[in-house]
């Protein structure tokens, strides 16, 4: 019989607890149940969290295994074709090209002879020799070996007219233009570009080389049955 104050088993019919003395008798008899145990689920929940991480990572490989072999496939025959097409490029083809380098260098080459003729003279205000300089709006700039320069601005200052040549420097790089006392302008040029400065007003003029026809000369002399003629 079982001790209601302690729990200690006594022999049946005992009247009192041999171990505090409790009374034994049926009325104040009582029978702890014991309390079955929990059960301890943290260890299946553990092995579940293993088990997922373990089906993710196989998860997540096989993906990246597939990405790549596609990724792959591309370049691989990309790679087949530009061997493909180098192999059998036809020959025609860089005939074709160095015709074109030869012709390229051909144009350039006539070009720079161009230009070459094109230039405005090294010394630009010498006597005896006129230069003709215009603009992209229509001005037309004369100079008149070293003594005047003749413009034609229309509405542009300094106004239509011969100026005197004042002040050259520099085989005529630069100098002024003025009518009597009074200054009308610095004239500077580089290469074959022409700046006037008019008190602050810029005006660009480029050099216009004078055309064959014009430097052709002819002659012609008559006498009798004797004829001259001279280009």
């Amino acid at each position: 019989m079982q001790c209601p104050n302690c729990g200690k088993d006594n022999l049946p019919g005992a009247q009192f607890c041999e171990n505090c003395g409790q009374s034994l008798s049926a009325s104040q008899q009582t029978f702890i149940q014991p309390i079955p145990p929990k059960k301890n689920n943290a260890g299946k929940y553990i092995l579940g969290v293993f088990i997922g991480l373990f089906l993710s990572l196989i998860a997540v490989g096989a993906i990246t295994l597939v990405h790549n072999t596609l990724a792959q496939r591309p370049v691989k025959t990309s790679a087949k074709l530009k061997t493909e097409v180098y192999k059998y490029k036809d020959s025609s083809e860089d005939d074709s090209s160095t015709q074109e380098d030869a012709s390229s260098d051909d144009d350039v080459d006539s070009s720079d002879e161009q230009e070459v003729d094109q230039d405005a003279p090294i010394t630009v205000v010498a006597n005896g020799q006129t230069t003709t300089w215009v603009s992209d709006d229509g001005p037309v700039l004369t100079i008149n070996g070293t003594t005047t320069v003749t413009i034609s601005n229309g509405s542009k200052a300094p106004e239509d007219g011969t100026y005197d040549i004042k002040g050259i420097e520099n085989n005529g790089e630069k100098f002024y233009i003025a009518r009597g006392p009074a200054s009308m302008g610095e004239i500077s040029i580089v290469d074959n570009v022409l700046t006037v400065n008019n008190q602050g007003q810029i005006t660009t003029y480029h050099y216009q080389p004078e055309s064959k026809e014009d430097n052709t000369e002819s002659s012609s002399y008559d006498d009798d049955d004797n004829i001259y003629e001279a280009d």
